[in-house]
């Protein structure tokens, strides 16, 4: 587990992402420095990256839905400076719930 650098603001949202439609999970920050989507809805979630996309049910990158059992679904994780500075999207054909933590 990574340990955030000193004096980073981190801002955490939850995101509900309603059936079938695409949202936007974090916009686009060129001042961005760690990013962290976690799926904790019962809905796989597929992301898309970038200002002009749209998130696709089943296509771009998977996050898995959390378990019944309270385990956690999916995550991604950017640190360091390989990490993406336009917007998140999601989409979920059940509908989900996303954590996002962004640092800056």
């Amino acid at each position: 587990m990574s340990s955030l650098p000193h004096g980073m603001s981190v801002v955490q949202t939850v995101v509900t992402l309603t059936a079938a439609t695409n949202t936007t999970l974090v916009a686009a920050n060129p001042l961005r420095k760690y990013l962290a989507v976690c799926n904790i809805g019962t809905g796989l979630v597929s992301l898309a990256f970038g200002t002009a996309s749209v998130a696709v049910a089943g296509s771009g990158w998977p996050l898995a839905a959390a378990g019944s059992a309270g385990d956690q679904g999916g995550a991604l994780i950017f640190e360091s400076s390989v990490l993406p500075m336009q917007a998140v999207k999601g989409i979920s054909t059940a509908g989900s719930t996303v954590v996002v933590l962004e640092g800056i």
